[in-house]
């Protein structure tokens, strides 16, 4: 029994927290722009003060979860820290690990192209997150905080606390299932949630794998920095091209590097003391 409810604390209770977080600062964030405007609720549209600043407020969010996180923990036998295993991973893992993750971004967004034209109802949920993804373009500090240090906090969140919890009472299959289904659900909409999910089960494999948070960490950033700043780059400064010819070419090189980065890190992780110091 006590293990069930500390299972509902983990998997229910600390992602509970963090929403309720994350809305109170978004709250706070248009009362005071409420204030300082001299403006109503009526007079202007909420998401359209919200959207540049998304990850402003969610970096604030993230800190002070990582707060809270700090103080939960200072009574147990493991610190927070320690139990995120930050072990040192060799090089060549992490540098296959970083292939891996590239393809598999260009993949997803492959996918997300392919389906988002033959289902665009779908994708209308996903407009605020582009939104506000595009609006990074315009600010340095926003794309540290979007390719850096969010990613680097929903590991220790997700991956250390979360799936950290799940596989030391669970079976590997159920906590990297568990964790990546946390993940999905936390991105909020329908779009997000399905390559959330995606990209949580590596994540998840590469930490359990290589037993350091150090690899999910790598991916993850590597995952925003391609798909948020270099493709998105790449795709506009060739627009010119033939969509269809540059989609193909797009899903053949995303293919090439996940059977290389895929392929080594298997033989890497059957052989786990060359992955790692």
């Amino acid at each position: 029994m006590k293990k069930f409810f500390k299972t509902l604390g983990f998997v229910i209770g600390l992602p509970l927290l963090y929403f309720f977080i994350s809305n109170l600062v978004s709250g706070i964030y248009i009362g005071v722009y409420f204030v300082i405007n001299k403006v109503g609720p009526d007079s202007f549209n909420i998401m359209e003060v919200i959207t540049p600043v998304m990850y402003h407020l969610s970096l604030i969010s993230d800190l002070i979860m990582l707060i809270v996180l700090f103080l939960i923990y200072l009574g147990a036998k493991e610190k927070l820290f320690k139990s995120c295993r930050f072990n040192k991973v060799k090089g060549n893992t992490l540098i296959y690990i970083v292939i891996f993750s590239i393809g598999l971004t260009m993949l997803i967004l492959f996918l997300m192209g392919f389906f988002g034209s033959l289902f665009p109802s779908i994708f209308e949920s996903y407009s605020l997150v582009g939104n506000a993804i595009s609006a990074t373009h315009n600010s340095i500090l926003a794309l540290v905080i979007v390719i850096v240090l969010i990613p680097i906090f929903e590991e220790i969140f997700f991956r250390g606390v979360i799936f950290g919890f799940l596989r030391d009472n669970y079976k590997f299959p159920i906590a990297l299932i568990v964790q990546a289904l946390i993940f999905a659900i936390a991105h909020g909409n329908l779009v997000q949630g399905v390559y959330a999910f995606i990209l949580g089960l590596f994540l998840g494999a590469f930490f359990y794998y290589t037993n350091s948070l150090y690899a999910s960490i790598i991916s993850h950033i590597t995952y925003n920095l391609f798909g948020i700043l270099i493709l998105p780059l790449i795709t506009s400064s060739i627009k010119d091209f033939s969509p269809i010819i540059t989609n193909i070419v797009f899903l053949i090189i995303s293919i090439i590097l996940l059977l290389i980065g895929g392929l080594k890190l298997i033989k890497l992780f059957k052989n786990k003391s060359s992955l790692y110091y």
